[in-house]
């Protein structure tokens, strides 16, 4: 069991590696598909490989192709049409930002220059408003970003991601509208997040943070319940 959980997350660490050939990619793709979930997010990944990950069964997939600056126009127009609603934002994001002049830029950027310049409140705002189509990491650091724009932060609110609308809650630059939409999130975290804002009214924050702390007493609770 151990050797082949070991050899499982070998080839995970493959699929998700942009060092990795094409070839090999597109070889695990076929006689691995439980890699796919990580070959999606790869910038390497092959466009023949990434159409056919378009239509997988899992949203999450579907969702990390549109999110990958690989994938093809043609096919995140198809993604635009998907029945997941966070599939389809994604992909709508990522036709949108395609034809602005630093997308030629941040796409030749690596992941780990993404993050640092999604962290950076330097950044403007017309490469924040890109790398908000890019990979969870990157827009976890976007929506924490205050130079991020308004419009952009309401986008990334709906974020299939909680660490994502997590941040984006506590970004003092996010508007009232999206925090009243977050203050109802599914993830207690991110109500929570709302709660603790500065600026609300302290009615607010009290009866969230209570409504909050309720919740997670009972999910404790059926927790261990289960």
């Amino acid at each position: 069991m151990r050797a082949e959980k070991r050899r499982s997350q070998r080839l995970a660490a493959t699929a998700a590696d942009p060092a990795t050939s094409t070839e090999a990619l597109t070889i695990l793709a076929r006689r691995h598909p439980s890699t796919n979930p990580k070959m999606a997010h790869n910038p390497s990944c092959p466009k023949h490989v990434l159409k056919d990950l378009a239509t997988h069964e899992e949203a999450r997939v579907r969702r990390a192709v549109a999110y990958n600056p690989a994938t093809t126009a043609h096919v995140l127009r198809t993604l635009c049409q998907d029945a997941d609603g966070t599939v389809s934002a994604a992909a709508e994001r990522q036709l949108a930002v395609r034809h602005l002049p630093a997308y030629a830029e941040v796409s030749a950027w690596s992941p780990q220059q993404r993050e640092t310049a999604a962290a950076d409140p330097a950044t403007d705002s017309e490469t924040l408003t890109v790398l908000a189509a890019y990979d969870v990491r990157t827009r976890q650091c976007v929506a924490a970003n205050p130079n991020t724009p308004v419009d952009v932060l309401t986008a990334l609110s709906t974020d299939a991601k909680k660490a994502v609308r997590r941040n984006v809650a506590l970004n003092p630059t996010t508007s009232m509208p999206a925090l009243a939409l977050l203050s109802g999130d599914i993830a207690p975290a991110v109500r929570l997040a709302v709660a603790e804002r500065e600026g609300l009214a302290v009615a607010t924050r009290e009866g969230l943070a209570v409504a909050t702390r309720e919740g997670l007493a009972v999910a404790t609770r059926e927790g261990l319940a289960s």
